[in-house]
């Protein structure tokens, strides 16, 4: 008897414990920051993980840099690649943005449906064009052995080149500054007002509920101090 692929994957698939990871929409309403990654530099260490932030609002998530290993950092924090809503890389070195396509292509296998807008410097719409293209084979072969639908279409990058208001949707804010990050230009320090987090003013802050993810610590613009609680997992 002859048994198909996705049989026989499924099959083996149940012989082993599994963890699936819970959808943030099950969870609390709260914003949430979660230090997915804090390693610098693009070498792979065993106890750190490179740069990557994930804010979690709204049921939803919102990635903050892209480096190695950002997918599996998110299903350890116990989120659902599914929920993938928005990326943001703030400036192309390979610790920021190496695993940007990956991530996008494993939502995509772990049931991502709905549409991602990504922000970045340029060229951010020729690197998701690239990556598409790298793996336009095996995304076809998943599309007719898997019935996925097509991923392409799902993804809209957007080239940041300025600093100001980048995206706002029901649950969060963001806006953009470009910081000094030498030799990379543009770089830039994404900033995330939401509702239902603390709330904290700098004297030269014109927003009440400041949310800063950065590049650099170098050149962090002036009252772009505010903060997120961040969550303890996981840090690596």
């Amino acid at each position: 008897m002859k048994a198909s692929r996705r049989a026989f994957l499924t099959g083996i698939a149940g012989l082993g414990p599994a963890m699936p990871a819970r959808s943030v929409s099950a969870q609390d309403a709260r914003t949430r920051l979660i230090l997915l990654g804090t390693g610098g530099g693009p070498r792979p260490r065993a106890n750190s993980s490179a740069s990557a932030q994930v804010v979690v609002a709204g049921g939803g998530l919102y990635i903050v840099d892209c480096g190695d290993g950002v997918a599996r950092q998110l299903v350890r924090a116990g989120l659902s690649l599914a929920d993938l809503r928005e990326v943001f890389i703030t400036h192309h070195h390979s610790d920021h943005d190496a695993d940007y396509g990956n991530l996008l292509l494993f939502a995509w296998t772990a049931g991502l449906r709905t549409s991602v807008g990504t922000w970045g410097p340029p060229p951010m719409a020729r690197l998701t064009r690239l990556f598409f293209e790298m793996n336009a084979y095996d995304m076809k072969t998943r599309i007719a052995d898997e019935g996925r639908r097509p991923l392409v279409p799902l993804i809209h990058p957007h080239d940041v080149t300025r600093g100001g208001l980048v995206m706002r949707d029901a649950s969060v804010k963001v806006t953009s500054a470009l910081v000094h990050h030498p030799l990379v230009a543009p770089a830039f320090a994404y900033r995330f007002d939401a509702p239902g987090t603390r709330r904290r003013r700098t004297r030269s802050s014109r927003w009440p509920a400041a949310r800063m993810s950065s590049c650099t610590r170098r050149s962090i613009p002036r009252g772009w101090t505010g903060w997120l609680r961040a969550s303890p997992r996981p840090r690596t």
